[in-house]
């Protein structure tokens, strides 16, 4: 039986291309807002900050979910709230923002986003 593995990706440039596409294309589920491309666009070009997650079994890529990190912004609830929130930046992952994303999985479905939704990234 092959292992399973699961990894935060910090640019989409450390996943490999073919295998991040294929995977994309055969889910069933992907959208251009999955693909290696938009992807890579959205980190360059908005210079988002990438956590990336990709499942593998045997080396081959089963599962994606695409994040970005976001400010939480609190702007407009309160002025204490806002001054607590400028010296304890929030941060959120955000799937796939500008576009539509979530997480997609070839293969066991259920097992595939119980893995996404439950890896931590490791220092």
């Amino acid at each position: 039986m092959s292992e399973i593995e699961s990894r935060v990706y910090d640019s989409i440039d450390e996943a490999n291309r073919n295998q991040w596409n294929n995977l994309v294309r055969q889910s069933g589920k992907g959208t251009v807002f999955h693909r290696y491309g938009w992807l890579r666009a959205v980190e360059t070009g908005l210079g988002k900050e990438a956590r990336h997650i990709m499942v593998s079994k045997g080396g081959n890529p089963v599962a994606v979910l695409p994040n970005f990190v976001d400010k939480i912004e609190l702007g407009g609830i309160n002025p204490a709230l806002e001054r607590a929130a400028e010296r304890l930046p929030m941060e959120r992952l955000v799937s796939t923002d500008p576009g539509y994303g979530g997480p997609i999985a070839g293969t066991d479905t259920s097992e595939c986003l119980d893995i996404l939704f439950e890896t931590r990234q490791t220092a």
